[in-house]
């Protein structure tokens, strides 16, 4: 199965109103809204020194990399780390400006003053907006920060949510510790 064959089927089973990508990649087609979380800097940057030495299978995954940021759909919002990455990225790929996010990799905790703005709009019951996270557990993609993200979430909104995760325990030792904390 491949990202473009298994994602929407999700989204439709699931019900999804949101689409979450943390690894680079994005469907082609997918029907929700869909934000994506580009973090590898070789996909947007050519740098012949940084790559010299690299294996002939890591090449190649760079190459598809850049490939997918270049026919990246224009609907997604995409999120990045800084604003050398954001202009790159800009410069490779047909994205409107407004939809591409620079988020810090030290982005602090505290509450923005727009999203009370953002809270103010989003309320409301019946049935739970859906996030869907497609992701193999690894630690460096931080998928726990879901679970604060979650406890947030009624701060900002009064309609239910549910996050919807394709983790499973076998994955990794710290995918249990994170199940069992969605249980609690």
């Amino acid at each position: 199965f491949t990202l473009n064959e298994v994602v929407p089927r999700i989204c439709r089973e699931e019900r999804a109103d949101a689409l979450l990508c943390l690894g680079n990649f994005v469907p082609r087609r997918t029907p929700c809204a869909t934000v994506v979380f580009v973090q590898n800097p070789f996909f947007v940057y050519r740098d012949a020194a940084a790559t010299r030495g690299l294996s002939a299978r890591h090449r190649l995954r760079i190459a598809y990399g850049r490939a997918a940021i270049r026919s990246i759909s224009p609907r997604p919002f995409v999120i990045v780390q800084t604003d050398v990455m954001k202009s790159r990225l800009l410069a490779l790929a047909d994205l409107s400006p407004e939809r591409v996010f620079v988020i810090p990799s030290t982005c602090p905790l505290s509450e923005p003053a727009d999203l009370q703005e953002v809270s103010n709009r989003v309320t409301g019951t019946g049935r739970p907006f859906v996030f869907l996270c497609v992701a193999h557990y690894d630690r460096h993609k931080n998928i726990d920060v879901l679970v604060e993200a979650a406890k947030r979430i009624p701060s900002y909104s009064a309609r239910p949510f549910k996050c919807v995760l394709t983790v499973s325990p076998e994955q990794r030792p710290g995918v249990r510790r994170l199940l069992n904390r969605i249980s609690r």
